[in-house]
């Protein structure tokens, strides 16, 4: 397994994490739920410390690219991205470390901090997810914008029987 691999591998998790945190926090927020209110707090809080190994692995990728000849103009949006993302989940890491101690004493700023934590988790889901779809365009030549390719999908050729 290369840098590549390494990195491709551990960066699912924060994006999945994140996003499947907040969906857990929206209802919980609307029905104050105290479960599901946990529930999402470990979660968003599990993705900020997967995103650690993650952000940490993308310095290897990023040699291991430019050794292979990636345009560096691909891989510095996926960076720029990527480090406000980090920033932002950990962030959300700590507003969940914050938020796990309310919900432990049983304060009455349960509301507050839980609703302190779905907006970070959001801010945290929507530049996650940039930072990958910005990712995604080293390896996807299709997703890039002004492709030919990714405007106009070409047939795929017959294949006719015993190919």
């Amino acid at each position: 397994m290369n840098a590549i691999h390494l990195h491709l591998a551990l960066n699912h998790f924060p994006v999945v994490l994140a996003c499947f945190g907040l969906l857990i926090a929206l209802p919980a927020l609307w029905l104050e739920n105290l479960f599901w209110k946990r529930a999402a707090t470990l979660v968003l809080f599990a993705a900020a410390c997967f995103a650690v190994p993650a952000f940490l692995s993308g310095e290897g990728a990023e040699h291991y690219l430019e050794r292979l000849g990636a345009a560096k103009e691909l891989i510095k949006p996926h960076e720029r991205f990527g480090k406000l993302a980090f920033g932002a989940i950990l962030v959300c890491g700590a507003v969940a470390a914050v938020n796990w101690l309310v919900l432990l004493s049983g304060s009455r700023f349960i509301r507050m901090t839980f609703l302190a934590l779905t907006v970070a988790a959001a801010f945290a889901s929507a530049l996650l997810f940039y930072a990958a779809f910005e990712g995604g365009k080293i390896a996807h030549k299709e997703i890039r914008p002004g492709n030919a390719a990714a405007e106009t999908v070409a047939p795929s050729p017959k294949r006719e029987r015993g190919d």
